[in-house]
């Protein structure tokens, strides 16, 4: 047997198993998972603009996140660029395999899973954004409706102080060359992910959309908002987790979202 039929055997084995366990929780679906009952959200957009906040302005948002980004980065890059050596450069793709699988782990377990103690983040993510953006709508209106798209201040100052005990960890573990690395990328790939994900959402002929690999990474994030089965193609920056855990679904070539314009 190759690798490629091996890897075809065990995502089908994957899929089976995930098939054969919902069965076993009565057709509910991970979403119903963690204690509570089924939310009930609505897919009126007018309705759930109204989360949006009074005098939001989408351009300051992503130029706040930015300059943050790009500060931190400049402050790394004086602190430790005299003691980065060749040697440390394992850190960079180290760091964005185990980003991506965090965010593909986060994104199916977290977002998509109604825990007592995260509520709001099932509301924020599968309540509110997934309900906004379906897959046959799946852009945005007006330039506010990034806010339903992207993470607040709040939310980046979360994912900071959740982050910041295993990088404290991982400090005092390796070169501080490769800690530097390993920050500068994580901060990348988040600026990155942002990025992505505001660019999935783009009004259908967007210049952008005519690269052929946005349109495909489109295409699968749009399936991922089919709100009967939104559990499928959880990878935002990759394709590659889904891929090996069973959860990659073909998108709606009927609609015709990835063909590049």
């Amino acid at each position: 047997m190759n690798l490629s039929s091996l890897f075809r055997h065990r995502a089908a084995a994957v899929r089976r198993r995930r098939s054969a366990r919902r069965a076993r929780l009565g057709e509910r679906g991970p979403a119903s998972i963690g204690g509570t009952a089924r939310r009930v959200a609505t897919t009126d957009r007018d309705e759930l603009r109204r989360w949006i906040p009074s005098g939001y302005r989408p351009v300051r948002h992503l130029g706040g996140m930015l300059a943050l980004g790009v500060a931190a980065e400049l402050l790394l890059a004086v602190q430790f660029a005299g003691r980065i050596q060749p040697a440390d450069l394992w850190a960079v793709p180290a760091t964005l395999v185990v980003a991506t699988l965090l965010e593909y782990v986060a994104h199916r377990y977290v977002m998509h899973v109604q825990w007592r103690a995260l509520g709001a983040i099932w509301d924020a993510h599968t309540g509110r954004h997934h309900h906004y953006y379906l897959e046959e709508a799946p852009t945005w209106e007006r330039p506010a409706d990034v806010w339903l798209i992207l993470f607040s201040l709040r939310d980046v100052v979360t994912l900071v102080a959740i982050v910041a005990g295993p990088f404290a960890i991982l400090r005092a573990a390796v070169p501080a060359g490769s800690w530097a690395l390993a920050v500068a990328t994580s901060i990348g790939f988040f600026l990155g992910y942002e990025a992505l994900h505001m660019a999935y959402h783009l009004p259908d002929g967007h210049p952008a959309l005519r690269r052929r690999w946005l349109a495909a990474m489109r295409a699968h994030h749009v399936r991922h908002h089919r709100l009967a089965s939104m559990h499928a193609n959880y990878g935002v920056t990759t394709r590659l987790w889904d891929r090996l855990f069973g959860t990659a679904a073909a998108p709606a070539s009927a609609r015709g979202r990835a063909a590049p314009r």
